[in-house]
């Protein structure tokens, strides 16, 4: 089967490059964070695994229960009727089949600005929830005040802030992560209703992120699933931390349900 070359929406136009594998890397290179991530350039034998994962076909299961054909398209088995995959705006007459197999919202982690009202065309309901492209764990909310404070000194190439700036970027700070934590006890609150379609690009890091956290953090999904996102149990102890009763009680947790998410984090060392 050919597969269809990755396209990515933020890549800023450069000379053309010789080779494909020279187009993938100066398209991977406009992403965020993608040399920290991956350790810079990849030989051509692990960019065709990772292009090949990027762009893998629907599974059987996920066609029949759908009659959707898109990249990355699965069954989220520990919902209610619930699917995965890349975003469909730019396959927007397969919304209609998603109505017709009884998803009732789509969830876009891109956050698109045309995706609302093909969604409401088809007669779904649009959540949206966008993932910046530096990852899901580059929120506030992740990190303690101090590893953001230092963060945003990095940002300005500076050692350490002034004790102004200390009490600016602390207040920031404050501000993002109970912004996240609103945006996020929201999010958890529509899954939890079932019959949606979750997507980012291509339905793959972003897609799995989203589901692994909503997992450790949504009582009705059934317990921790890593779906093959990111490294999320660092992050995850930190947003957990940064938790007060009253977010713990919107997310619906018991203490039955906080002492197994305590379990899971609890051995991770955060360095």
């Amino acid at each position: 089967m050919r597969i269809a070359p990755v396209t990515l929406t933020n890549f800023t136009a450069k000379p053309e490059p010789k080779s494909e594998y020279a187009k993938m890397h100066a398209q991977l290179d406009a992403q965020a964070g993608f040399t920290q991530k991956y350790g810079g350039r990849l030989e051509e034998y692990e960019l065709d695994k990772l292009k090949k994962t990027w762009t893998a076909p629907p599974t059987d299961s996920f066609v029949k229960a759908t009659g959707v054909k898109t990249y990355n398209g699965r069954i989220v088995h520990r919902g209610k009727n619930c699917y995965r995959g890349a975003t469909l705006v730019r396959e927007w007459w397969e919304l209609d089949k998603l109505k017709e197999a009884g998803v009732e919202r789509v969830i876009d982690l891109e956050g698109y600005s045309d995706y609302e009202r093909l969604c409401k065309n088809a007669g779904l309901k649009y959540c949206r929830f966008p993932v910046p492209d530096d990852g899901l764990f580059s929120n506030a909310a992740f990190m303690n005040k101090e590893d953001f404070l230092e963060h945003e000194a990095r940002k300005m190439y500076v050692r350490r802030l002034s004790e102004n700036e200390r009490v600016e970027y602390s207040k920031l700070y404050d501000e993002k992560k109970e912004e996240f934590i609103e945006a996020f006890i929201g999010l958890v609150n529509v899954m939890k209703e079932g019959n949606f379609y979750i997507g980012c690009s291509l339905g793959t890091t972003k897609t799995n992120d989203v589901l692994c956290l909503n997992s450790l953090f949504n009582p009705e999904f059934g317990g921790f699933e890593w779906y093959g996102g990111s490294a999320i149990l660092g992050p995850a102890k930190n947003l957990y931390n940064n938790l007060t009763e009253d977010h713990k009680k919107r997310l619906g947790w018991m203490p039955e349900w906080e002492q197994y998410v305590v379990e899971i984090i609890e051995g991770f060392e955060i360095d």
